[in-house]
């Protein structure tokens, strides 16, 4: 089906022969599609080569005015790459350094990249997340339970240098470590029992060295019930 706006006419009869009709107009439009980022995480704030950027594309079919914003978890935007630029069919790319539009770093944390193209069909807009942190994790739940077992399983983003260490800081009490185990892919998983008696913001702290020698460190925020 070629882009354009199309007309859908709908027409029904009961059991009684009485007949109706309705029509929609409908539009396809991919003037933009295929939104990558190219690698999906990498970690800038560290100040070093191994992991500095990340690239994202996007394939451009038509002439379009598009927009670029990289929003936070919050959805505040934090970047704007550029904004109403025209472009011709092809291929969009754009590279991000990890820093926030005042040349600072961001934050530590999940970003997600919004891309708004203005084209003679109308308005698309296309998003796509990145991981701008030390190390890629997954909670095995984001409210676990005191007295439970609980785990976060991880991947260096950057090459790492050797074995990655773990803590859990519940409320009130001081970090202590949990049990850190490589698994058959070269991810870790930590695990510990949830203390009772502290429940609230808790965090996970994953810390490690890459092959440069630097200190990669990240923070894992759950809430203890």
């Amino acid at each position: 089906v070629a882009d354009a706006r199309y007309t859908v006419t709908l027409t029904a009869s009961d059991a009684l022969g009485n007949r109706a009709r309705t029509s929609a107009t409908i539009t396809a439009d991919r003037t933009i599609s295929r939104l990558r980022w190219s690698p999906s995480a990498f970690f800038p704030q560290d100040g070093d080569r191994l992991a500095s950027g990340a690239t994202l594309t996007a394939r451009v079919t038509a002439p379009a005015r598009v927009t670029l914003r990289i929003r936070d978890a919050a959805g505040r935007v934090v970047r704007t790459a550029f904004a109403g630029r025209r472009v011709a069919a092809g291929t969009v790319r754009w590279r991000w350094d990890g820093r926030t539009s005042t040349g600072a770093w961001a934050p530590q944390g999940r970003y997600v990249a919004e891309l708004t193209a203005v084209g003679s069909l109308g308005t698309t807009v296309l998003r796509r997340a990145v991981v701008a942190d030390a190390w890629q994790a997954t909670p095995s739940s984001s409210t676990p339970r005191a007295g439970t077992h609980f785990s976060v399983t991880f991947r260096a983003v950057e090459p790492g240098g050797g074995r990655p260490a773990a803590w859990f800081r519940q409320r009130g009490r001081r970090a202590v470590p949990m049990t850190v185990v490589r698994l058959s892919d070269g991810s870790w998983r930590a695990s510990i029992t949830v203390a009772a008696g502290a429940a609230g913001p808790a965090a996970v702290i994953l810390r490690g060295r890459d092959v440069a020698g630097g200190l990669n460190r990240s923070t894992v925020g759950v809430t203890v019930r």
